[in-house]
């Protein structure tokens, strides 16, 4: 491991959850999400459009997150050692001109060089925006800090489809891209006054640079956890890719909806879950929430009506919104706060992983069946999953640090 203190964050945001910097990185998050949930429904139908088939067009909106899951190990030691900060600008600022870029390309070789320098925005913003974050969130709450952050994330969630499909259907999804990437620059300005003290290393970069080892970049001993919170994003990109493709075939309108109603009891579960988190431990959680997790993909696949679409999405934040948090608190625990820009990338590695498989195992098993064998086929994979947690726990390989009181506000 790379010794730093580079990342500290100063010692008064130490002592408390509710501190100026936490507040801003709230902010930071509810925007940075924003704009990508914005983009994310509307760009396999905007690639279609330009003369892609579904396959194509899934495979150009995972090459994002397959970029990002090669340069994600690479992000998680730059931010053990380098200026969270300065890289959280870097990655904001790289994401806005990719959104504006989706709007003026003329071709689809243009949209996939978009998608790949998106992929490398994203994986380094995606560790940044929580690894900046834990900088100011106590170790004993880290739990419900994250909860509260990924609870604004949630929160965009409710927003940012809606308004980017309005927009979209109303104005054009030219209009929306540029929309996006006015809010990502907006979310600079909030990164600029994070009250954040980056202080260099007396090390030399050659000499880091001979520090770095494996451990630096992949927690080896988070790599299951890398695959369980893999297959709720592998949930994420079947629903963001297939919903409203879906809806559309079955006649079903407002599925808008379906975003507002998840994030609406996101608001409810992320705290909450983020505490017993902390209290109870991951089993507590993550168990119940495979399963929920399972029917809410059963009732996608069913869904005939707004109606069982909309109890899904509120089964799928319970399931999903409970499980995904908790299996990040454990993982930087399990590590150490120290390490948690590999402790986030290795997770992510998980998730960017299972977000480019998804949908382009999804588009083959639609073309070859239909959106029911797909979400209800779903759904029996994460009950196998479920029951491999609870024997990798039978076995003994899950240690969980003993839990700690949570400090007073």
């Amino acid at each position: 491991m790379i010794s730093s203190n580079k990342n500290a964050p100063p010692a008064e945001h130490n002592e408390k959850l509710w501190n100026p910097a936490y507040i801003l990185m709230l902010v930071l998050g509810l925007f940075t999400s924003a704009a990508s949930q914005m983009v994310t429904p509307n760009l396999p139908e905007y690639i279609i459009d330009m003369g892609a088939s579904l396959t194509l067009s899934s495979t150009i909106t995972s090459l994002m997150s397959l970029v990002a899951m090669v340069l994600r190990p690479v992000s998680g030691a730059a931010n053990d050692i380098l200026s969270r900060k300065n890289l959280m600008l870097f990655s904001t600022g790289l994401t806005a001109a990719c959104l504006v870029g989706y709007s003026i390309a003329p071709t689809l070789p243009i949209i996939v060089a978009i998608r790949i320098l998106h992929g490398v925005a994203f994986s380094v913003q995606g560790v940044s925006n929580m690894a900046f974050a834990t900088s100011f969130i106590p170790k004993s709450r880290l739990g419900e800090g994250l909860g509260y952050l990924a609870l604004s994330n949630m929160i965009s969630q409710m927003l940012g489809p809606s308004i980017g499909i309005f927009l979209s259907d109303t104005l054009g999804t030219q209009y929306m891209f540029w929309a996006a990437a006015i809010i990502t620059l907006c979310s600079m300005f909030i990164v600029l006054r994070v009250p954040y003290k980056y202080e260099k290393s007396e090390i030399s970069g050659k000499a880091r640079l001979k520090q770095i080892k494996l451990s630096n970049l992949i927690a080896k001993e988070l790599l299951f956890y890398a695959f369980l919170i893999g297959m709720f994003s592998c949930g994420n990109a079947l629903v963001s890719t297939f919903l409203k493709l879906m809806a559309d075939e079955r006649g079903v309108a407002n599925i808008g909806l379906y975003f507002t109603v998840n994030s609406l009891f996101m608001v409810f579960v992320r705290p909450m879950a983020g505490k017993l988190t902390d209290k109870k431990g991951l089993a507590f959680i993550l168990i119940p929430a495979y399963i929920i997790e399972a029917i809410a993909m059963a009732f996608i696949g069913a869904a005939g009506t707004i109606w069982l679409f909309l109890l899904a999405a509120a089964c799928r934040a319970i399931g999903q919104g409970s499980g995904a948090p908790a299996i990040q608190a454990s993982s930087i625990k399990k590590i150490g706060i120290e390490r948690s820009g590999v402790a986030i990338s290795t997770c992510y590695i998980g998730q960017d992983l299972m977000h480019v498989l998804g949908p382009i195992i999804g588009a083959a098993v639609v073309e070859r069946t239909s959106y029911s064998t797909l979400f209800c086929g779903y759904a029996v994979v994460v009950l196998l999953v479920d029951l491999s947690y609870i024997l990798y726990r039978k076995l003994g390989f899950e240690k969980e640090p003993a839990a700690e009181t949570a400090e007073a506000e």
